[in-house]
């Protein structure tokens, strides 16, 4: 297996279009671990977007609803991830991380369907809390802030591996959605 990317040089005051690279995104986002780090076992964000993605094929949706799955956590490639009761605190962040969001999509979904992305990212946000309420049961015991969660049948199975796995597992997906 190669060895995995380090990411180019990232303007967070001015990034731009041509700084998104889907390779640097599969590879922090494989290396980032879910619950800051929280967890009885890793379990990367690369892994639960791949999950989400899934999960949302599984719907009979669009196929863009699965791709916006799987990139829905993108900028936390490049800036890291606050987790959500933190997040409320700092709107500055939630800001940066949608204006790099936006130009993950703007990459990656160069057709109109780009213009719809937020008010798919709504939808998708539900399916996200699910699936964070079910990983936070298997992971760490159902922390007090997921409890108000529900849980979302039939995600999973949560299974961690190493980096270059969640990598590869990104990378197929990332493939399989963007070439049919």
């Amino acid at each position: 297996m190669q060895p995995l990317k380090t990411m180019r040089d990232f303007d967070f005051l001015d990034p731009k279009i041509e700084d998104i690279d889907i390779e640097d995104i599969a590879s922090a986002l494989s290396k980032l671990c879910r619950f800051n780090g929280h967890c009885s076992i890793p379990f990367s964000v690369a892994e639960h977007s791949v999950y989400v993605s899934r999960y949302l094929e599984k719907q009979n949706l669009h196929r863009d609803f699965a791709r916006v799955g799987l990139l829905h956590d993108a900028a936390e490639a490049y800036i890291g991830d606050m987790v959500t009761p933190l997040k409320v605190l700092f709107p500055e962040f939630s800001a940066l991380e949608n204006r790099i969001l936006k130009l993950v999509f703007a990459k990656y979904f160069p057709h109109p369907f780009v213009d719809m992305q937020f008010d798919i990212l709504n939808l998708i946000t539900n399916v996200d809390k699910a699936a964070t309420a079910t990983e936070a049961r298997y992971l760490c015991g159902s922390p007090v802030w997921a409890l108000k969660l529900d849980e979302l049948e039939g995600y999973g199975p949560i299974v961690p591996m190493k980096h270059e796995e969640a990598y590869k597992l990104f990378m197929d997906r990332f493939y399989e959605l963007w070439t049919l």
